[in-house]
């Protein structure tokens, strides 16, 4: 998300700019997540898992990214 900010123009640029596009990356990120673990790129399914379900799901994908997955 850093990353992202610093190329839409960082504290200077648009903070819609910067909200679309993180928006954009949480979403990507969650449609690719669901779709690797069977899913498809939208199904209502995984969204009616429970977060510990999703974390579950997700914690091998997202080792070591941050805090919750660094366990």
């Amino acid at each position: 998300m850093k990353e992202i900010a610093k190329r839409v123009g960082g504290g200077e640029g648009c903070i819609h700019l910067r909200e679309l596009t993180s928006d954009a990356a949480n979403f990507c990120a969650t449609a690719l997540i669901g779709y690797k673990e069977g899913f498809g790129l939208i199904n209502p399914d995984f969204n009616k898992l429970s977060e510990d379900e999703r974390f579950d799901l997700t914690k091998e994908l997202l080792k070591g990214t941050c805090y919750p997955y660094s366990r």
